[in-house]
Order: structure tokens, then C-alpha cells, then sequence
């Protein structure tokens, strides 16, 4: 499902760079193999110094939204990038569970769900 999600972009089409962190064991699309990190666990790190990280334009992290450990390493990921101040990039949440056509339900987010949607406003507080 991650390479169907990918299939046609390249790490060239995004301008000035872009970091993939993914909170499960996943493998990337070998054209993203460069630009990819599994970040899991309390023992996890950036993959680059605070400076190449500063150069990119975006970082986008794949993770479960229905997986706690995921959730867990998703907010310690946004903290540890947020903690670079101003010269962080913007970071991109894709919630990646299963695909739709798989036959098994998926996740909609629903900031109203006070156990669910309360991942998205912790995220948002955070940065």
C-alpha cells in the first residue's frame, strides 16, 4: 500500500528537499530508500543534524493513527522536531493504516472523538 501511495513521485519533485520518518518498520519505494527513516520506540533519532534538517522543506511522517506505540513515537518525533525552533520545516502527518480497497475498515479522523480526535490536538499544541 506505502508504494501505491507513492508510485509516480520521485524525492526530485519536491524543491529543496523533503525527509520521510515512518513510525512503523516499513520499507520505503526504493526511489525514497534516501530519504527515509523508521523512527520507533524512546530510543529513536533524527536522522540528520539540526542544520540539514533546517535545509529541508518539508518532513513528512507516516504512522498509524490506531497504533499506540506509532502515536507514541509520532508526538516524540514532532516534539524533537519542533524543539529545532523557528528553523524547523513544516511537518506533514499522512495517517497510513490500510489500503481502502483492502476490505478492512480504515481510520477517519473525527476531532469529536474524545480518544481519537484528541491525537490531532495534542499534535497542533505541540507544533
Amino acid at each position: 500500500w506505502l508504494t501505491r501511495r507513492l508510485d509516480g513521485l520521485d524525492p526530485s519533485d519536491f524543491e529543496g528537499g523533503l525527509h520521510m520518518y515512518c513510525t512503523a518498520p516499513l520499507t520505503p519505494p526504493p526511489q525514497f530508500e534516501q530519504a527515509w527513516t523508521v523512527y520507533r520506540g524512546e530510543g529513536a533519532a533524527l536522522a540528520q543534524t539540526a542544520q540539514q534538517i533546517a535545509e529541508l522543506q518539508a518532513i513528512a511522517i507516516f504512522s498509524s493513527p490506531t497504533d499506540t506505540m506509532q502515536i507514541d513515537s509520532l508526538r516524540r518525533l514532532v516534539q524533537a522536531i519542533d524543539n529545532l525552533g523557528h528553523d524547523a520545516p513544516p511537518v506533514l502527518w499522512v495517517p497510513h493504516t490500510v489500503a481502502p480497497d483492502s476490505g478492512v475498515p480504515t481510520w477517519h479522523v473525527d476531532v469529536a472523538d474524545e480518544q481519537r480526535g484528541f491525537i490531532i490536538t495534542q499534535l497542533l499544541e505541540i507544533g
